[in-house]
C-alpha cells in the first residue's frame, strides 16, 4: 500500500491500515491456490479481478496520468485500442 501511495494510486494522507490486509489476502491467495489447472487458474484470476474491482471502488484509488499513458500505449501496440 505504501508503493500505491508513492506511485499516485492512493492519496498520500490515506490511512491504509484497513486496506493492507484486504489487498494482501486477495493478492497472495490468488493463482497459487489453483495449481497447474488452467481452467481453475482462469476462474481464479477472474475472481481476483472482481475482488480488486470492488476494492478499487470502495477506497480512494485513482489512476495516475503516467499509468494511463503507459496502459494506452500498450493497448495501441497490441492493436486493441483505436
Amino acid at each position: 500500500t505504501q508503493d500505491a501511495k508513492e506511485l499516485g494510486f492512493l492519496p498520500h494522507d490515506f490511512d491504509t491500515s484497513e486496506l493492507k490486509p484486504i489487498l494482501t489476502k486477495v493478492l497472495t491467495g490468488g493463482v497459487l491456490e489453483s495449481g497447474s489447472d488452467l481452467r481453475k487458474r482462469k476462474r481464479k484470476l477472474q475472481e481476483i479481478s472482481n475482488e480488486l474491482n470492488e476494492i478499487f471502488f470502495r477506497y480512494p484509488f485513482q489512476v495516475p496520468p503516467f499509468f494511463a499513458l503507459v496502459t494506452r500505449g500498450l493497448g495501441l501496440l497490441e492493436g486493441r485500442l483505436c
